[in-house]
């Protein structure tokens, strides 16, 4: 049998032992994206950011800068995760958080119409986390 999938795969993190945010990741070409968290002694809060192009006033489409601080020129929002374990929806403003324990994750993210995402580490007082990201599409 052959799968005609396209995927694309992405470190976010490795290690991460502070408060931060990945790279931004387009994520407009694909209609799945799932991330794996594997925390060590965590204490710490991870949340997805998700942001659109928008049409500036000038016409030109301009992308929206995760990194940055929202405001009414560059809009995004914390994105809903489901936990792959049993289903259960995680609001991104509340994010996954970890308390002071070594576990995996497994999230699919909501991206529906979404041009990029990125991932935060808040709440960060000790231990370690790494992200990775899988986009997919079925062709």
């Amino acid at each position: 049998m052959s799968h005609n999938r396209e995927t694309r795969r992405y470190n976010l993190f490795t290690a991460q032992g502070a408060t931060g945010t990945s790279e931004q990741i387009f994520v407009s070409d694909f209609r799945n994206a799932v991330i794996s968290f594997g925390a060590a002694a965590a204490n710490l809060t991870v949340k997805v950011r998700g942001g659109i192009i928008m049409q500036s006033a000038n016409e030109s489409p301009d992308a929206p800068d995760l990194k940055s601080a929202t405001s009414a020129t560059n809009v995004w929002d914390y994105i809903e995760v489901v936990d792959l374990e049993d289903g259960a929806g995680i609001d991104g403003d509340t994010g996954i958080a970890w308390a002071a324990t070594s576990e995996s994750r497994i999230v699919e993210l909501n991206i529906n119409a979404l041009d990029y995402i990125v991932v935060e580490v808040s709440a960060y007082t000790g231990g370690t986390i790494s992200a990775f990201l899988t986009l997919a599409d079925n062709l």
